[in-house]
């Protein structure tokens, strides 16, 4: 038997009757098939390939279908990326703009059913991937430079 440093059999003896020497970590799923590998199938067709490079600091138009009562509409929602979060089938993004002398901020889910289309206007010189400062700015101190292309 094996003892430990206090002087109590370890967890990992042989002999210990609570230790499972075999067997799965999970119990194997009835067709044989990792679950994990189902998931990636099913996110897979909902992960929308119509979306543009994205970055913090890029000016867009957001495109977002909103439901009023009975009838849906289109809804543009223009401003500046201030962060992209997450990966895969639960990417977003925060865009903020300035409508009437106050900061709103709306976050998107980007590859949700309610965004008809996201539109690039400008690409903007960001060199932090959290744009929270652009938060204390106001006017034109709250904008930033074009990203130059050549």
């Amino acid at each position: 038997m094996l003892y430990s440093a206090v002087g109590r059999p370890s967890a990992t003896a042989p002999s210990c009757p609570r230790t499972r020497l075999a067997g799965p970590s999970r119990p194997p799923s009835a067709a044989g098939v990792d679950p994990v590998n189902v998931l990636d199938e099913i996110v897979k067709d909902q992960i929308r390939t119509d979306i543009p490079a994205l970055a913090p600091g890029d000016t867009v138009k957001v495109s977002a279908k909103v439901v009023e009562g009975n009838r849906e509409r289109v809804q543009v929602f223009e401003g500046t990326i201030l962060r992209l979060t997450g990966g895969g089938i639960t990417r977003s993004l925060t865009v903020r703009r300035i409508a009437s002398g106050v900061g709103v901020e709306r976050t998107f889910k980007v590859n949700s059913p309610r965004i008809e289309k996201i539109e690039v206007v400008r690409h903007g010189v960001a060199r932090r991937a959290k744009l929270y400062f652009l938060r204390r700015r106001v006017g034109k101190a709250a904008t930033l430079r074009e990203r130059r292309t050549s």
